[in-house]
């Protein structure tokens, strides 16, 4: 898991994916496909890629974080190595 600040741009390939979680609007969205992802500070804007984003049940008074950046949005970021690499 890694903080993202909001207006990061995230290009993603044709088999990658993305789940952002933002703490503000309790709101997750899971991004696959080739496209362009911008963190917003309440959800995505999406291009070309597939977005499904789902309400999620939190307190967002729960979430505490040590930077004004880092108390907007999380994503998690997986890769992994074919083995022909």
């Amino acid at each position: 898991m890694d903080y993202v600040a909001p207006k990061t741009v995230i290009k993603l390939g044709a088999n990658g994916s993305i789940v952002i979680s933002y703490m503000n609007s309790c709101r997750r969205e899971r991004i696959s496909g080739i496209g362009t992802v911008i963190v917003g500070t309440e959800e995505s804007i999406v291009h070309l890629a597939d977005v499904q984003g789902e309400k999620t049940e939190c307190d967002s008074s729960q979430a505490h974080a040590t930077t004004r950046e880092t108390s907007e949005v999380a994503a998690t970021v997986l890769r992994s190595v074919g083995k022909s690499a």
